[in-house]
């Protein structure tokens, strides 16, 4: 019960607690503004990638913004249990069971909200990766804590599995595409035909890029040496393994101990300043054009 009674108290102190105006939040302003646009430099951003990333920045703001509210007006509403309580606790008297169980309510009750939002936050962190390419992605590590991993839901399955069926389709056009090249556009056509394909998942001259374009004129050199029947039993085969040599076929996220981890990137992108550098990012690179 004492563990109980400290863990009632620190919640109490902890509410009725004013926040007292900082000297250094200008500094801190300043290294989170830092922070964001170092972050995204070094992700080498393409504008397209910028501009996509903006909904779901305000997104997780407006969720940020209203679990902030929530919580406010549910102080506000128990301030008389807490000032209650903390007169209590302050004379050395145990708290009634009811006022105990009134603010242990309220502390479960405020965890459940907290939480909740973090899962909300994370469904806008997922659509964000989705807009990143494999070699940046391959430097964030987006798999939450377990108390924020949700259950894939049906809904989510289903819409998975018409991404891969794109992705699977649209290679298998590609494929299809080179494999019907003549002798003379299949030495003039295949390069422009690969890098156009790539510069839809890869930012075009970076290592990735050409590792991946290296890749596939192996690759499409091996499929157009395909007898005809065994490419129409097979064709789908060959353009799901292409997928997955270039990384592409979307998996639920595994731990990367090495990259950036899901409580920094939780961090910076609930931060009301990382929108504001993806906005001025945007508007420095159209002031150039």
């Amino acid at each position: 019960m004492r563990s109980a009674t400290i863990s009632l108290a620190m919640l109490v102190t902890a509410c009725l607690a004013l926040p007292a105006p900082s000297q250094a939040d200008e500094l801190a302003e300043a290294m989170q503004r830092a922070d964001a646009l170092s972050f995204f430099n070094r992700l080498g951003l393409q504008t397209s990638q910028l501009q996509r990333m903006v909904s779901p920045l305000k997104r997780i703001q407006q969720i940020v913004t209203q679990r902030e509210a929530d919580r406010e007006v549910k102080l506000t509403r128990l301030s008389g249990y807490y000032q209650r309580a903390r007169g209590l606790l302050i004379a050395g008297v145990a708290l009634p069971e009811d006022l105990r169980a009134e603010i242990q309510k309220a502390e479960e009750e405020m965890a459940a909200g907290d939480l909740s939002a973090k899962q909300a936050v994370h469904g806008q962190m997922e659509l964000i990766a989705s807009i990143l390419y494999p070699a940046q992605n391959a430097q964030l590590d987006w798999t939450p804590p377990p108390e924020v991993r949700v259950e894939e839901s049906p809904a989510e399955r289903a819409r998975r599995q018409r991404q891969i069926i794109g992705l699977i389709t649209e290679a298998g056009q590609f494929l299809q595409q080179v494999r019907e090249l003549n002798a003379l556009l299949y030495v003039t056509q295949r390069i422009p035909l690969i890098s156009e394909y790539l510069a839809q998942y890869f930012p075009v001259n970076t290592p990735a890029f050409e590792r991946a374009h290296a890749m596939l004129m192996d690759y499409t050199g091996e499929v157009r040496l395909v007898e005809e029947a065994q490419w129409q039993q097979q064709a789908p085969l060959y353009a799901e393994r292409m997928v997955r040599l270039l990384g592409l076929m979307p998996e639920q996220a595994k731990p990367n101990p090495n990259a950036v981890g899901w409580s920094q990137l939780y961090d910076l992108l609930t931060n009301p300043q990382t929108v504001n550098i993806v906005q001025e990012m945007l508007d420095a690179r159209q002031a150039e054009d």
